[in-house]
């Protein structure tokens, strides 16, 4: 018997944050006896495994159109053959799907035919994304996806959103109750760093004391050009900082960025690296004060109405933070005082980090671990797995 089930279509392998993993596949149960199960889809093949793992389907994200249509069908198939005939969600009381309007319409309806409670939960607005780009096509697609996910938003038993921004976007025209449950983060304590390969160590060492670091994506719409500007405009100054950049991109991603870097004359003090495990990244970023999060929202749906997980990482690893002036980043950075916000151009962004950085140095050692303490406290109350967990049950209680 289980209670709740839950379809996710990022791909285990590619995008399938703590936030969702952990709070679904196991605290719910240990803390709530919530017993869920999931479908999840792989990109390729992945080693993911988990009990609570229902089904695991191919994820296909080609742009060719017969062969989207084609990979909708199969998931459309294998998710409502399960949701209706499957014996193993017997007695299932809820069932929650994230942001896949075909999908989600189709565990809508299956949740009819069994007369379970439907949860839409939305944690992007790429429909709208998807129409600002140029064609007919994209037009189509995104004037379907948006009609679909509003006529969704009206006649689930509940709605979770993932920032209060989203959901005021949302409550602008549509008038009804919907839930915010923002990004988390998974709290890394030291036992976890005590096996730590060579190469890791190495990287570590290179990492000079008070510098600045950037975690998350490698690519030009994220503000990675933007924040090889900044660096150069607080070296002009005075400010002598590095960076130390880790994260995932493409070949010609890193190429572009290196050029970026070349051209500004900064290749001695901004560094990139691979993407890396978390427990890993906070061994390796002891010696980093800064971290930064830039969100160039401008005319980027997916990016203004978001919950960053990257600013929480940094408060998790006990990092301060310079973001961008986005919603989320009042509450999590402001309130759990944890470092500035910055508008979302050179000259504001380098002063924010330049104050911060003065800030820091006129602390005392007891004061400076206060504040660390502070947000990180902050951190477990309001963001952490356990806080978010307690969220989606709160969810389903009242639902009943």
């Amino acid at each position: 018997m289980i209670d709740l089930v839950v379809i996710n279509d990022e791909p285990v392998n590619f995008h399938f944050p703590d936030h969702y993993k952990y709070v679904y596949l196991d605290i719910l149960e240990e803390k709530y006896n919530i017993k869920t199960k999931m479908i999840v889809t792989e990109r390729g093949e992945s080693d993911f495994d988990h009990r609570n793992v229902l089904l695991k389907l191919k994820k296909n994200s080609t742009k060719n159109i017969a062969r989207r249509v084609a990979y909708s069908a199969y998931l459309i198939f294998y998710v409502f053959k399960t949701l209706i005939f499957d014996s193993r969600v017997k007695g299932m009381k809820y069932i929650l799907v994230h942001d896949e309007p075909i999908i989600a319409f189709v565990s809508y309806v299956a949740a009819r035919l069994r007369r379970k409670k439907f949860i839409y939960r939305i944690t992007h607005l790429k429909a709208e994304e998807v129409g600002q780009s140029k064609g007919f096509k994209y037009a189509i697609l995104s004037s379907f996806a948006k009609w679909l996910r509003n006529f969704l938003i009206k006649r689930a038993d509940a709605v979770i959103v993932m920032s209060e921004d989203m959901k005021q976007y949302f409550q602008n025209f549509i008038n009804r109750e919907i839930h915010c449950i923002s990004s988390c983060v998974k709290m890394y304590d030291d036992s976890q760093t005590l096996e730590i390969p060579e190469r890791i160590k190495a990287i570590k060492r290179k990492v000079k004391k008070n510098s600045l670091c950037y975690l998350g994506t490698i690519s030009s719409s994220r503000g990675l050009n933007f924040i090889i500007e900044v660096i150069a405009n607080i070296h002009a100054k005075g400010l002598q900082k590095e960076l130390n950049i880790f994260g995932k991109g493409t070949d010609k991603d890193f190429i572009e960025l290196r050029e970026k870097i070349n051209t500004l004359n900064l290749q001695n003090h901004i560094f990139l690296y691979d993407q890396i495990p978390m427990y890993q990244l906070k061994y390796v970023l002891e010696e980093a004060r800064i971290g930064l999060s830039p969100y160039l929202y401008d005319h980027n749906y997916i990016l203004k109405y978001n919950s960053p997980l990257k600013t929480l990482d940094y408060m998790s690893f006990g990092k301060f933070v310079v973001g961008s002036d986005i919603g989320d980043h009042l509450e999590t950075i402001l309130d759990s005082k944890s470092g500035e916000v910055a508008k979302n151009n050179v000259e504001d962004f380098s002063n924010s980090i330049i104050r911060l950085n003065n800030k820091l140095d006129n602390l005392g050692t007891n004061e400076f671990e206060y504040q660390i303490s502070f947000f990180t406290n902050w951190l477990k109350e309001n963001r952490s797995l356990d806080s978010s967990a307690k969220k989606v049950f709160d969810v389903l209680k009242k639902m009943g």
